[in-house]
């Protein structure tokens, strides 16, 4: 009776520990590629400064929020790929800015607390009016 129970816990046991598929690992390339995904999205809050001119308002607002995400992205670089990495966030383009997303709109719209303390706040964006 015992060999029929303990079979096949032995059996699970081995394919949980050999099968690569099981487990997701991070990896020094998994940081890479947050750091990829990151530098890239600086990079894009920042092309939307050239619209700071815009007489719409929406366009305007549109870019204080990418360039608070810039600013915020740098000053918690470090942080945020610690965290993607304990939370075992999938190095996915799309996963990545999602997270990022909700850890930015956490802090700067919900002013969540116990995500906060930990992070630097973005620096304020003050956009001139438009000249009419």
């Amino acid at each position: 009776m015992q060999k029929i129970i303990l079979l096949p816990v032995i059996v699970f046991i081995v394919l949980v520990l050999t099968c690569p598929g099981m487990s997701q690992t991070i990896n020094s390339a998994d940081a890479e590629a947050y750091v990829a995904v990151i530098d890239e999205l600086i990079t894009n809050c920042e092309k939307k400064s050239a619209m700071g001119n815009s007489a719409s308002d929406n366009i305007r607002n549109e870019v204080s929020i990418a360039l608070m995400k810039a600013s915020f992205y740098k000053k918690n670089k470090e942080l945020l790929i610690e965290e993607m990495m304990e939370m075992r966030v999938d190095p996915k383009l799309y996963k990545v800015q999602y997270f990022l997303n909700m850890r930015f709109f956490a802090i700067v719209r919900d002013h969540n607390p116990q995500v906060a303390e930990a992070y630097s706040e973005p620096d304020e964006v003050h956009l001139p009016s438009p000249e009419k």
